[in-house]
């Protein structure tokens, strides 16, 4: 995947051809997962994202999908995550227990709860993915990935074959001017409704920032144990800055992990239960504007001598 020079510096021209590549290849499953996440928003924010709810179809129905995918969720995150911590040495139990409370207490810290939920709900719809380290501070994290900003190693038959695996984010550029050429600040703008590579972008609202903000690239090189950053430009060209690789020092399966619900075979994309629940959830949608617009139309016809009174029914509603 990289190669070392003499000089020590590093060879990534291989990694930046298949960044680009991940990214063309995941187009279509975040077009889709972008389809059911509109799906499953449309009962309370269908006017807020580009999607009028139909006036013409019962309230019920349109909370079925989001409903659904709500009971999933609840089952699959019911609790808290936590952990026990047992011994077999009778000396050890003290300790066990000492272990057990500050690791629990870790997991609230670092709002596990909240994160572990997220992951649960961005399964329905695609891949939960998080990632765990340490900040400057010396303190450990965990933050959800968002599908849109996950690159993947498509090359490989599934998620535990991949050779990298990394994500966009983004940093105030004060933080990162010493090794961030200035070209690549810039006040971000907030898009509505629509994820950066699925379809063009709407009229941006106001900056979201005050200041200037540069996204950067973190990626994973898993044989070769390190983390690359690029710093992107439009996540179309990724280039290098400095100290952009250093040794990985953690578990042995890195920093990322990544939660489906579903797979497809012989490859690393999802295939989660919203995009067939998105299906089913429209179908249901066809059956039911057509039984409520018959059930407005129906009426019972009474024969008159006057054509006038008749023609007055018939386009009456049903009572």
């Amino acid at each position: 995947m990289i190669l070392v020079e003499e000089d020590g510096t590093y060879d990534l021209a291989a990694l930046k051809t298949a960044l680009l590549q991940s990214k063309s290849q995941m187009l279509a499953a975040r077009e889709r997962r972008y389809d059911a996440v509109l799906e499953y928003n449309k009962p309370y924010h269908g006017d807020m994202i580009g999607v009028a709810t139909s006036r013409s179809v019962p309230q019920a129905r349109q909370f079925m999908f989001n409903r659904a995918v709500q009971v999933y969720c609840r089952l699959l995150a019911a609790r808290r995550p936590k952990v026990n911590v047992r011994t077999w040495d009778s000396d050890g139990r003290a300790y066990a227990g000492l272990l057990e409370k500050a690791t629990n207490q870790q997991l609230k810290v670092m709002q596990m709860e909240r994160v572990f939920k997220r992951a649960v709900l961005d399964a329905m719809f695609a891949a939960g993915a998080t990632k765990t380290g340490i900040d400057a501070q010396g303190s450990v994290y965990v933050k959800e990935v968002d599908f849109d900003d996950l690159v993947l190693d498509h090359a490989a038959n599934n998620i535990r074959e991949m050779r990298y695996i990394g994500n966009f984010y983004r940093m105030p550029y004060s933080e990162v001017e010493n090794i961030v050429p200035r070209e690549y600040a810039k006040v971000s703008q907030v898009y509505v409704g629509e994820p950066w590579d699925v379809k063009p972008l709407s009229t941006p609202l106001p900056p979201s920032t005050i200041e200037p903000e540069v996204e950067l690239l973190d990626v994973f090189l898993v044989r070769e144990r390190m983390i690359c950053t690029f710093a992107t430009s439009g996540r179309t060209s990724f280039n290098e800055i400095k100290e952009m690789c250093i040794p990985y020092v953690g578990p042995d399966e890195g920093p990322y992990d990544v939660l489906y619900l579903g797979a497809q075979p012989k490859s690393v994309l999802p295939m989660p239960p919203g995009w067939v629940m998105k299906e089913l959830s429209r179908a249901i949608d066809e059956i039911t504007s057509k039984l409520f617009r018959q059930a407005r139309r129906q009426k019972n016809i009474i024969v008159g001598p006057d054509k006038k009174d008749l023609e007055r029914i018939l386009k009456a509603m049903d009572s």
